[in-house]
C-alpha cells in the first residue's frame, strides 16, 4: 500500500494545532491547522490508495473561540470525485476550501476532519482533543488616499482604500474638507461626485476597523484632492466682485435663522440661443466670520416654459432654470442664498455684510445688475410652526424658493413675491425683524444698492 500526507491548513498565520496518525488506505493520515485575522483556507490532499471513479466526502468542524468574542463554529465539505491516473492503485485528489471569519484576541482552535467512502469513517482529531491558544497579531490597517486629480463639471469616482486590521472598516474625514460637490461613502470608502469649485482641497482621512470588544484600530492619513477648472472655460467672467450693504443683527437675535438671498438684471448682448450663467466663489463676511454660500447654475433654455429653483445636495449647488424668452423680461433672477443659524450664544452686533461673488457665463458678454438682502425667521413660534431644518441646516428645498420676479413659476408661486422668497407658507408664518428686512410681508429683506458687473471675455 503506498501512502501519502493529507495536510488540513486554515489561514496563513498563527499556528494553532498540528497531529498525525497511523496512515491507512482511504482514510485521512494527517491535520494541521494556521489561522489569521480575517478567514482560513483548506487543503486537502488525499493519499494514492483511493478508489478510481468512487466520490468521497471530506466533512469538516471547526470551533473558533477568542478572548471576548462568541465562540465562531465553521461546519464545511467537500466533495470529490477520484480519476485514474495510471494504474488501479495510483489516484490522489487536491481539494479546497475557504471562508472568512474576524478574530482580533487570543483564540483557541478545536476541530475534526473525517474522510468518508462506502460507509467507511475515519476521524481526524485535532491536537488530540486538547485546546492550544496562540495569539494572533493581526496587522493594523493601512489607508491610501483617493485619487488627488479632479475637474470642475466631469464626475469624480475614486475610494479611500484600507487594507490590513479586520474589516469591515468605517471610514471619515477628520479634518479639512473634501471638495464642493464630492461626498464620502463611509462604509465602502468612496469618494464620489461632481466637483463645482476649483482648487486644492486639503484633508485629513481616517479608517478604524473592526476589532471586536478590544480597542478598535484607527489609522489616519493626509490627502488632497485638486480640482481643475472646467475643461471648456466660460466666454465670460465679471472677476471677483465685492458689495457691501448695511445689514443689522444683533445679540438678542440669537438662534433665528438670517436667510441671505441675491438676485441679478440681464443687461447687454444677451444670445437668442440657448446659455448658462455661474455664481462662484461667493462668501459673506458676517462681523468676524466668513460665510461660504453655495454656488449657483442658472439655465436659459429655450425648452423651458417657467421658471424653477431647486437646491441639489449631492453637489451643494443652487440651479435655476428660466425661460429663454425671459431673460430680459425677469427683473429679478434667483443667483444664490444662504440660510444661516445665528448661534445660541451670537455676541455682537453686526452691522455690515459684504457679499463675495464672481459670475461666469457662456455667453460672450453679459451686464448683471445685481442686489441682496437678508430676513430674518424665527426657529419655531408659539403657533407650532418650525422653519424646516435637515440634520446639516435649514432645508433648502423645503423652503420652496421663488425663482424669479416677472415671469412664470412651475409651481404657480405668487408673481407679485420678490425672487428668493420662501415660498412654504409655514416659513412665511416666521419671519420676523433683523438683517434688512421688518418682518410682515418682507421675506427677502430690502434690497442693497444695484451695481452692475460686466462680463467680458477673460
Amino acid at each position: 500500500m503506498s501512502r501519502k500526507r493529507i495536510g488540513i491548513w486554515i489561514g496563513v498565520s498563527g499556528l494553532l494545532a498540528l497531529c498525525a496518525t497511523i496512515v491507512m488506505a482511504n482514510t485521512l493520515s494527517t491535520a494541521s491547522a494556521l489561522v489569521n485575522c480575517t478567514g482560513y483556507n483548506l487543503t486537502v490532499n488525499t493519499n494514492n490508495d483511493l478508489t478510481p471513479g468512487t466520490t468521497y466526502t471530506i466533512n469538516f468542524t471547526f470551533s473558533e473561540t477568542c478572548s471576548g468574542m462568541a465562540t465562531i463554529v465553521v461546519p464545511g465539505s467537500i466533495t470529490f470525485t477520484t480519476t485514474n491516473n495510471g494504474s488501479s492503485t495510483d489516484t490522489s485528489a487536491t481539494v479546497t476550501a475557504t471562508g472568512s471569519w474576524s478574530l482580533s484576541a487570543n483564540c483557541t482552535v478545536t476541530g475534526t476532519a473525517t474522510l468518508t467512502s462506502s460507509g467507511s469513517m475515519v476521524t481526524i482529531t485535532f491536537n488530540n482533543s486538547t485546546s492550544t491558544t496562540a495569539a494572533l497579531t493581526c496587522a493594523p490597517p493601512t489607508l491610501a488616499c483617493a485619487a488627488s486629480t479632479g475637474q470642475v463639471g466631469v464626475p469624480y469616482n475614486s475610494s479611500l482604500v484600507a487594507s490590513g486590521g479586520v474589516p469591515p472598516y468605517t471610514f471619515s474625514i477628520n479634518s479639512g474638507t473634501l471638495p464642493p460637490g464630492l461626498s464620502l461613502n463611509t462604509s465602502t470608502g468612496a469618494i464620489t461626485g461632481t466637483p463645482t469649485t476649483s482648487g486644492s482641497f486639503n484633508f485629513t482621512a481616517m479608517v478604524v476597523d473592526s476589532s471586536g470588544v478590544s480597542a478598535s484600530n484607527s489609522v489616519t492619513g493626509s490627502c488632497g484632492i485638486t480640482i481643475a477648472p472646467p475643461s471648456t472655460p466660460q466666454n465670460c467672467s465679471t472677476g471677483g466682485q465685492a458689495l457691501s450693504y448695511n445689514v443689522s443683527e444683533k445679540s438678542s437675535n440669537a438662534s433665528e435663522i438670517v436667510w441671505f438671498n441675491s438676485h441679478f438684471k440681464i443687461q447687454g448682448n444677451v444670445p437668442s440661443t440657448d446659455f448658462t450663467v455661474n455664481a462662484t466663489n461667493q462668501s459673506i463676511t458676517f462681523g468676524p466670520s466668513t460665510l461660504a454660500v453655495p454656488d449657483a447654475l442658472i439655465t436659459f433654455s429655450s425648452s423651458a416654459s417657467c421658471a424653477s429653483t431647486s437646491f441639489n445636495t449631492s453637489t451643494n449647488e443652487w440651479e435655476t432654470i428660466v425661460p429663454l424668452s425671459y431673460a430680459t423680461h425677469a427683473d429679478e433672477i434667483f443667483s444664490a442664498g444662504l440660510a444661516y443659524v445665528l448661534p445660541p450664544s451670537f455676541p455682537q452686533n453686526v452691522n455690515n455684510v459684504t457679499w463675495n461673488v464672481t459670475f461666469s457665463s457662456s455667453a460672450p458678454s453679459l451686464q448683471f445688475q445685481f442686489q441682496y438682502g437678508a430676513a430674518n425667521y424665527l426657529s419655531s413660534d408659539s403657533k407650532g410652526d418650525t422653519f424646516p431644518m435637515t440634520s446639516t441646516g435649514p432645508d433648502y428645498n423645503a423652503m420652496m424658493i421663488d425663482p424669479v420676479h416677472n415671469a412664470p413659476t412651475c409651481n404657480g408661486y405668487n408673481s407679485g413675491d420678490h425672487s428668493g422668497t420662501p415660498e412654504n407658507p409655514t416659513v412665511k408664518a416666521l419671519v420676523t425683524g433683523g438683517g434688512s428686512g421688518g418682518g410682515g410681508s418682507n421675506w427677502t429683506g430690502s434690497w442693497s444698492s444695484t451695481p452692475t458687473y460686466v462680463c467680458a471675455a477673460p
